[in-house]
């Protein structure tokens, strides 16, 4: 029987070939071949447009960090200053400039440069472009570390999960940090495997690139990229016990690229607002968010690893045993004395930890410190870790993908079984959930609601009939697949149904009424109570928030003929108070139902 060898992203397939060849190690070697070739990027390019265009051009501003992204970039785009994003005249400091400039210069492209027509989508652009970025530098990472089926489940499993189906409908900074960190991890992983040879020459276009990819990530979020990087690098050189490589890292010019990048827009900023103005946002921003929980954010140490479990979900199948596979393969320990307890164990691995394999050590290292930094954190919001899910989904996938038999033994304890039972069910529930979303798209109907959930039954025994044996057999590959092939398909569906359900979309709503009372959009706008910046996106900046008590002067005196929003409890009592229109609607951010009146003051002079 003779070999033929093929080379993929610098690793070698020696694919049997001869009369023994069987049907399947032909069948896995041309996956293989597919997925680490142009048609396994061209394949998950395309899975993450089937995921993320339903709903992107229809799903109306969200609440509140997507308006206020997206209004700054319009207001930067309309004014001509690059410098200073502002919201309603107030500067915007908290976050650096790059996602302002992004958006506005996708909404310029799109519009020919006329700011009146533009819509939210074309501020999601910049969101859109770099999830499929990070889902393209996830499968070139596995592939330079793992066999190409694990790099493009991994990529797959990312470009599925819920943070990232989110995140690239959403005009915000987030999924562009997730980007530059991840295109910074997956050249810093090329760097140390090559600046670790002393012979090798040092790779000039990968280590400008990197720093490139480091400055951008400060330009979008300040300190997170160079914070997973660096720390991966201090947790790297502890457990290696080699640091002379850092040095050919050059952090000098990556402090001097990352000064360039940076530095002038700092200094601009200082000119128009002051140095001192400036400082304290960034003060607030950083070591104030990370002291103390701000906005009410916060949560007790395990919050993060909770939320991985739902926004990596159905990815995180296998996540707990992942990661100590992760630890098992990247480290090494001698064995402790016969005889000792668990902490005498687990203090002897930690004195004598040494590295593993290399792949696996790299991918904690980028994860772990950065994980206990977040989880320590004052302030906690689920997505805050999202640059080091990447790194989590490729070890998610190469346990997926381990042998029948190793799976067998990890997944034999009742632990085990209940971790696949739980998510068994909540694969069950994302269905029933969007079916009760589908349901409210069409109005909640008797006949809605009865083929919805015909069809949500027969997609519930469909899918247990398929997953339980390969549960059984531990074929855990399979079972993977068919709960991402589930999720993509009600997320699909979700994304489809969400413009429609109207009792969530109140600002949307208003604008409308608005629009029909005001068509050219000439009479002054206050609203009260109902302050949502969603309402200031969708009137274009052009409603002012009031207070109640002198909501009278303000509207008869200082602005006559005036649309006013106010709640209808509040307008019971005001004789002088003209209903227009009304909205009735959930505010989601608070989590109350709103009944609101559009009307104005008439002059009884």
């Amino acid at each position: 029987m003779s070999v033929r060898e093929s080379v993929n992203a610098g690793s070698v397939i020696a694919v049997p070939v001869g009369p023994t060849t069987t049907v399947a190690a032909r069948s896995a070697a041309a996956l293989r071949r597919a997925a680490a070739g142009p048609r396994g990027g061209l394949a998950l390019a395309l899975l993450c447009l089937a995921v993320y265009l339903p709903g992107f051009f229809t799903i109306p501003v969200v609440d509140r960090d997507e308006a206020r992204f997206a209004q700054a970039s319009r207001q930067m785009l309309e004014s001509g200053d690059r410098v200073v994003p502002r919201v309603q005249g107030v500067p915007r400091l908290n976050k650096p400039p790059l996602i302002y400039w992004l958006q506005s210069a996708s909404a310029n492209l799109l519009t020919g440069g006329d700011a009146s027509r533009d819509a939210i989508w074309m501020y999601r652009i910049p969101s859109l472009l770099t999830a499929i970025v990070t889902v393209l530098a996830t499968w070139r990472l596995g592939l330079a570390m793992f066999d190409p089926r694990a790099a493009w489940l991994g990529a797959a499993i990312l470009a599925a999960c819920p943070v990232m189906y989110w995140e690239a409908r959403q005009a915000r900074a987030d999924m562009v940090l997730v980007a530059c960190t991840s295109v910074a991890v997956l050249l810093l992983w090329n760097l140390w495997r090559r600046l670790d040879r002393p012979r090798v020459r040092t790779p000039w276009p990968t280590l400008l690139a990197f720093w490139a990819a480091v400055a951008l990530g400060v330009l979008t979020k300040g300190p997170i990229t160079p914070l997973v990087v660096g720390l991966a690098l201090v947790v790297l050189g502890t457990v290696t016990g080699r640091w002379a490589w850092m040095r050919r890292l050059r952090p000098l010019l990556g402090l001097c690229v990352v000064a360039a990048a940076v530095g002038p827009w700092v200094y601009l900023v200082a000119q128009q607002v002051g140095f001192g103005t400036y400082w304290a946002t960034i003060h607030a921003e950083t070591l104030g968010r990370a002291a103390s929980a701000r906005e009410g954010h916060t949560g007790p140490p395990g919050f993060h690893l909770v939320f991985l479990l739902v926004l990596l979900f159905p990815g995180s199948l296998l996540v707990a045993l992942a990661l100590w596979r992760g630890l098992v393969r990247g480290t090494r320990s001698r064995p402790a004395p016969a005889g000792s307890g668990r902490l005498v164990r687990a203090r002897h691995r930690l004195q004598t930890l040494a590295a593993g394999r290399p792949a696996e050590l790299f991918l904690l290292c980028v994860v772990t410190p950065s994980w206990v930094l977040f989880e320590v954190s004052g302030t906690k919001l689920p997505h805050y870790t999202m640059p080091l899910y990447p790194a989590i989904a490729l070890l998610c996938a190469r346990t997926v993908l381990a042998g029948p038999a190793w799976l067998r033994r990890h997944l034999a304890s009742r632990s085990a079984h209940l971790a696949l039972g739980a998510w068994t069910v909540g694969v069950v529930l994302f269905i029933i959930a969007v079916t009760v979303g589908v349901v409210a798209a069409l109005g909640a109907g008797a006949i809605a609601i009865a083929v919805s959930s015909l069809v949500a039954a027969g997609a519930i025994a469909l899918f247990l009939r398929a997953v339980l044996a390969p549960l059984r057999e531990r074929r855990m590959a399979r079972v993977q697949i068919l709960g991402l092939g589930v999720f993509i398909a009600g997320g699909i569906a979700l994304g489809l149904a969400a413009p429609h359900i109207s009792l969530i979309w109140t600002s949307r709503a208003l604008a409308r009424a608005l629009d029909r009372l005001d068509p050219d959009a000439a009479r002054p706008l206050g609203t009260v109570h109902y302050q949502e910046d969603s309402l200031v996106f969708e009137t274009r900046g052009r409603i002012e928030r009031v207070e109640e008590i002198p909501l009278c002067a303000w509207a008869s005196i200082e602005h006559p003929g005036a649309l006013v929003i106010i709640p209808a409890k509040k307008a019971v009592n005001r004789s002088t108070f003209r209903e227009l229109a009304r909205v009735r609607g959930f505010n989601y951010s608070k989590g109350k139902s709103v009944d609101l009146i559009v009307g104005e003051f008439r002059d009884e002079r």
